[in-house]
């Protein structure tokens, strides 16, 4: 039968198709406690490159013997994300770290401008844990136009700020709670990056002027001049993000380097084409994420030799 890539095990694909590995899980094996939430994190070769962290409910036991330190674990969290997203799986945080008094700015400006995208247990402000990180999480977007429209409680953004010296965190993601897990990485995987975050919204200038209000992101690349069209499908789509420093004209460099963030918006202009149908059968949201590689080629081709041998991993789309 022909192989489909949808319906199956994302971390079994992401190892399987990608070489990736599962390197840190909440909560501990060992843990004391009882968690409404199992997660597990999966990263590229390189630590400072892609870190994915896969997270699912604990159907095993009811919420009320859930005892979850870390608001990011709380089950509520995937609840509500299932619940603005008709049940489909899908990318529920984008997460950033911030530097020094990063996180106590981001929750002032939100407080200030967009106080309504607050989550209730964030509107006293950002939460430290252990003396070694401060968290703050917002809701990404509005259900429909910014400040007039209630927040859409599906997709969040979140910052991560590190204060004390990492002696308690993981190795490589710095997210409360998260234990080590001893990964090998052979020779063959892949190193990746991330490059950019695509969101489809309702509304695309209300998501930019919010970013630009609480995070100070501008446009970079702006395509609703000419729309992006194939046939009657129609699109406006702006590149947003930070405004890096960084130059450089050494590939390994550009490669790796991770400051500057590109979050690209689409919003459909006609009731045909994907952005359309993604928002009417999903919801706003995280469309897809992007990462670079230092070769697409031997990539592509070796995660179409292990979907082979296998028979698990991704497909590549053809166009």
């Amino acid at each position: 039968p022909e192989f489909t890539s949808n319906g199956r095990d994302l971390v079994k694909q992401l190892i399987a198709g990608f070489g990736f590995r599962v390197t840190g899980c909440y909560p501990d094996t060992n843990a004391s406690f009882v968690s409404g939430t199992k997660s597990v994190l999966v990263t590229a070769k390189d630590p400072n490159g892609v870190q994915i962290l896969v997270s699912s409910l604990n159907e095993e036991i009811g919420s009320e013997h859930c005892h979850d330190y870390y608001l990011h674990f709380d089950s509520k969290n995937i609840r509500k994300f299932y619940n603005t997203h008709a049940g489909r799986q899908g990318i529920a945080v984008l997460a950033f770290e911030v530097g020094w008094g990063g996180t106590e700015e981001v929750f002032k400006r939100y407080s200030r401008m967009h106080p309504d995208l607050l989550p209730e247990e964030y509107k006293v402000g950002p939460r430290v844990y252990d003396g070694e990180v401060i968290v703050l999480e917002v809701f990404a977007y509005y259900e429909g136009e910014k400040q007039v429209s209630d927040p859409d409680e599906g997709t969040r953004l979140r910052f991560l700020e590190i204060v004390g010296d990492g002696s308690n965190l993981h190795e490589l993601c710095k997210l409360p709670g998260i234990a080590p897990v001893h990964a090998k990485f052979n020779s063959s995987c892949h190193s990746a990056y991330f490059d950019h975050w695509v969101s489809n919204v309702v509304s695309r200038t209300g998501f930019l002027d919010t970013l630009e209000d609480t995070l100070q992101f501008t446009p970079k690349v702006d395509f609703n001049a000419g729309v992006v069209a194939a046939g009657e499908a129609q699109i406006e789509s702006t590149v947003t993000g930070n405004s890096s420093m960084m130059s450089t004209t050494e590939k390994d460099v550009a490669l790796k380097d991770q400051s500057q963030i590109y979050l690209p918006i689409n919003n459909a202009l006609t009731e045909v084409g994907h952005v359309h149908g993604f928002l009417e059968e999903i919801g706003q949201g995280v469309q897809h994420i992007a990462s670079r590689v230092d070769d697409i080629i031997s990539f592509v081709q070796q995660a179409n030799d292990y979907r082979k041998i296998f028979n698990e991993g991704f497909t590549f789309l053809n166009i």
